[in-house]
């Protein structure tokens, strides 16, 4: 079967093939270094059965040149081979050894002229052997060390081979390109000389993953390992690994995230940023140490409000001037002033007592001994012990709610209508709410404005706004 490839091959040369002669004591080892340089070059008959091929399949010489005439040949051997269809013959010899070795091809035409000397020096025999054949092809040789081991090398967009070694080429300046799967390819100029060895090394490095970013809002600055990106919409290159990455925009709160890119492998994000809130709702989340400096507190309030139209059902008077007022027909107007004192904690507070005293010169219509009337000079006096309710501390704000019973001594003057006025006075128990806000000046002082509302069913509402302020204090130690 060798013999058959090796004929089909020397079928198909496009030049007549040159053959070559090992003497000496090394010519086993000198022929298979050369063997190894030659590669596919199939116009060098190197081995026996390459020769006996040739010799095979050459045609019969019609003419035997200076082998049929009296004359003598310069070289009956280089005749012959002429004679067969050879170009020539390469004559391989070595001396030196160890780590110096000289390979030196005398190379006779079949057409004539003079011989050709070509040498190759090295370190090891088929260092030396590649070098010799190298100049005698007119080829350098690239000496390549690749990592991975199976990488494809490319030499102008020819495939040289795959993995390290020593790859013969044409002199001049060349484009080297050397790839494998998951890598990434490097490519780089190189210079080849005629007989003479290039070394080049090379270590690919793992191929790159993509970083793909859908932001909101679309102008987002976005920093790699505190890089900045130039344009974050397009798709970004980054080397494998652990990568830290950021994103921010003005008004908006940053985001921070740690990333591990993958070769060949694309990571698409979404991220949108939260927008930052205002100063005063960041200091709204935590409360100010001015509101809770001190447990105990005392009030005043000015009060304005109105006691509500309702059903009074009252007497005043004696005889003749008593007087049964039923209800009263509209709204009646008052001012007045709330003192109190009470205790808080984080999220409760304790009014211990508290007293407020209100009235008004306005008068309004009622029903007097069922009869239209007239109301006046309303007053009230009102006592409400142990209100309790719920307090949040937000910054130096303090929201409140607190409620509890209430005791009322109410006093007016009614008439029947073109009669006299006569005082009237009565107390009556009823519930009251209180929902108000407070704000810490200092640990000391506070402003609070707040709504109450008196109330009662069968009985007249009252409403009122309080404005007024207070001083917080620790209690004496003796007590």
């Amino acid at each position: 079967m060798r013999r058959v490839n090796t004929l089909l091959l020397i079928g198909l040369l496009a030049s007549p093939p040159l053959v070559w002669h090992f003497p000496g004591s090394r010519a086993d080892d000198l022929r298979g270094a050369l063997v190894t340089a030659r590669g596919d070059a199939p116009d060098h008959l190197m081995t026996s059965d390459e020769l006996r091929a040739f010799v095979a399949a050459a045609p019969v010489p019609t003419e035997l040149g200076c082998l049929a005439d009296l004359r003598a040949c310069a070289d009956p051997a280089i005749e012959a081979l002429g004679l067969l269809g050879a170009a020539g013959r390469v004559t391989a010899t070595v001396v030196g050894g160890g780590t110096d070795f000289t390979v030196t091809l005398l190379r006779i035409a079949a057409a004539g002229g003079e011989p050709q000397a070509y040498e190759g020096r090295g370190t090891t025999l088929a260092d030396a052997a590649r070098e010799a054949f190298g100049q005698l092809r007119g080829n350098g040789t690239l000496e390549l060390t690749v990592d991975p081991a199976d990488a494809a090398i490319f030499l102008d967009d020819r495939l040289l081979g795959q993995g390290s070694g020593a790859y013969p080429g044409p002199p001049g300046a060349h484009r080297l390109r050397i790839e494998a799967d998951g890598k990434r390819p490097i490519e780089q100029g190189v210079e080849i000389t005629i007989g003479r060895t290039t070394t080049v090394s090379v270590d690919l490095p793992d191929a790159y993953g993509q970083l793909v970013l859908l932001l909101s809002p679309p102008g987002a600055r976005v920093l790699v390992d505190q890089t900045p990106i130039t344009d974050p919409s397009q798709t970004l290159e980054l080397p494998p690994g652990a990568h830290r990455l950021r994103v921010e925009s003005d008004g908006h709160d940053p985001y921070e995230a740690d990333l591990v890119i993958k070769p060949r492998v694309q990571l698409d994000l979404t991220i949108g940023l939260q927008r930052s809130e205002p100063a005063w709702q960041a200091a709204l989340r935590s409360p100010h140490a001015d509101t809770t400096a001190h447990p105990f507190y005392l009030r005043a309030d000015f009060r304005s409000g109105a006691i509500l139209s309702g059903d009074v059902d009252t007497q005043t008077g004696r005889g003749d001037s008593r007087l049964d007022v039923q209800s009263q027909d509209a709204s009646l107007g008052v001012a007045g002033l709330t003192i109190g004192a009470g205790w808080r904690s984080a999220l409760l507070v304790v009014e211990a007592l508290s007293l407020s005293f209100e009235g008004g010169p306005s008068a309004v219509d009622a029903t007097v001994d069922g009869t239209p009337g007239r109301l006046r000079d309303p007053g009230r006096f009102t006592i409400r012990p142990g209100w309790v309710g719920a307090r949040y501390d937000a910054w130096r704000l303090e929201p409140y709610a607190q409620g509890g019973v209430e005791l009322t001594r109410e006093s007016f003057d009614a008439k029947r209508g073109p009669g006299a006025y006569t005082s009237l006075t009565h107390w009556s128990v009823l519930l009251g709410l209180e929902f108000g806000v407070r704000y810490a000046l200092t640990p000391d002082v506070f402003v609070g404005l707040a709504a109450q509302f008196d109330f009662l069913p069968g009985q007249r509402t009252q409403a009122s706004l309080l404005i007024g302020g207070g001083y917080a204090l620790e209690l004496p130690e003796w007590l």
